[in-house]
């Protein structure tokens, strides 16, 4: 994980942000949770995917995306999103 910044949106919420690339995890869930799923899409054909709900209860990930970043609102709600960049925001 990157050394976290603050970055606030332009009406002024300030988060927490720094990137997820290269990090590891687990995706976790109760059993057959539909709120969650896991899409794999066909190498040969970006349009042709399958979404698969999660039943495995904590299954390791990695995330290899330079532009996923964890987010961390002053709550302690904790999610991952698009680049600050990509959403519109500035570094505070």
């Amino acid at each position: 994980m990157s050394e976290p910044k603050k970055y606030k949106t332009r009406h002024g919420k300030v988060y927490t942000v720094s990137s997820a690339d290269k990090c590891e995890g687990f995706l976790i869930g109760s059993f057959m949770d539909t709120s969650a799923r896991f899409r794999m899409y066909n190498p040969a054909d970006k349009k042709d995917f399958k979404d698969y709900a999660i039943a495995h209860s904590d299954m390791q990930i990695k995330i290899s995306d330079a532009g996923a970043y964890f987010y961390i609102d002053d709550d302690g709600v904790c999610w991952i999103d698009h680049s600050p960049e990509a959403l519109g925001m500035e570094e505070a």
